[in-house]
């Protein structure tokens, strides 16, 4: 992936844009560990690395080269200096964008923020 791509694309959205969402969101550029898993949140493919590019209370986008089948995955990013998020999310958008993917959607399992 490259750093301009994902630069690019966190920046895409203006003012203008019509927000369908529950919830605000707001653009950051963090790395994303993710793991594929199936309906009953088991593990059903190769851990990746993605970009979330915009997050919400309610849900998160991420960048990455492949596409995903699966319809849940286990995320960890790390917001800040401090903070490490481990969810889980309902993939309700898997799309082409450009040479990448972009995964989306909301988050069915939060576990509690670690002190990094």
């Amino acid at each position: 992936m490259t750093a301009q791509f994902i630069a690019e694309r966190v920046n895409r959205e203006t003012d203008d844009d019509i927000e369908r969402r529950a919830d605000p969101r707001w653009a950051i550029a963090a790395p994303v560990a993710a793991i594929p898993l199936d309906r009953f949140f088991l593990p059903t493919g190769e851990p990746f690395t993605g970009m979330a590019h915009n997050i919400s209370a309610g849900g998160i986008a991420l960048i990455h080269t492949r596409s995903v089948a699966t319809p849940c995955l286990a995320l960890e990013l790390t917001l800040d200096s401090a903070t490490e998020m481990r969810v889980v999310i309902q993939v309700v958008r898997c799309q082409t964008v450009g040479l990448f993917y972009e995964i989306a959607g909301p988050f069915l399992v939060r576990i509690a923020a670690q002190t990094v």
